[in-house]
């Protein structure tokens, strides 16, 4: 359980230092992109003083599923190590506009998370997390005009 829940510390820090970046092919990579086995977005990084993509990646597996994590060029790091029963993750986007009102509105974005842990000893019910994080930094670059 511990390690869920510095995956999840990591994960909301990341998404709180979460920006727009150019985009610069066509693949789409820099933005924010939730596929089954992959989440990524590119970070501000004081250190480095600049956007950096950073990936993570869940591997499923019958005996317990892995959760990896990688930032810029550096090496990937195991999160969560064969534990994982099941992984969702996907984006939400929300709209909110006043009525009678002639603005756009405000755009609210967030990663909707859903986690089932296997638990390694006895016979303990998997431990549940569902929650949503918002990334407010990039939810700010979204609404400002």
């Amino acid at each position: 359980m511990q390690e869920s829940a510095l995956f999840v510390a990591q994960m909301r820090n990341d998404l709180n230092n979460a920006v727009l970046a150019p985009v610069v092919s066509d693949n789409g990579q820099g933005q924010l992109n939730a596929m089954p086995d992959r989440l990524s977005f590119s970070v501000y990084s004081s250190r480095e003083a600049k956007a950096l993509p950073v990936v993570y990646r869940y591997q499923p597996s019958e005996s317990g599923g892995s959760v990896f994590r990688r930032e810029g060029n550096d090496n990937e790091r195991v999160l969560i190590k064969d534990r994982v029963a099941s992984l969702t993750w996907q984006t939400e986007l929300e709209r909110f506009v006043e009525p009678d009102s002639t603005s756009s509105g405000t755009i609210r974005l967030s990663i909707g998370l859903d986690m089932q842990l296997k638990m390694q000893v006895g016979s303990e019910k998997p431990f549940n997390l569902k929650t949503s994080i918002f990334p407010a930094r990039l939810n700010r670059q979204l609404n400002s005009p």
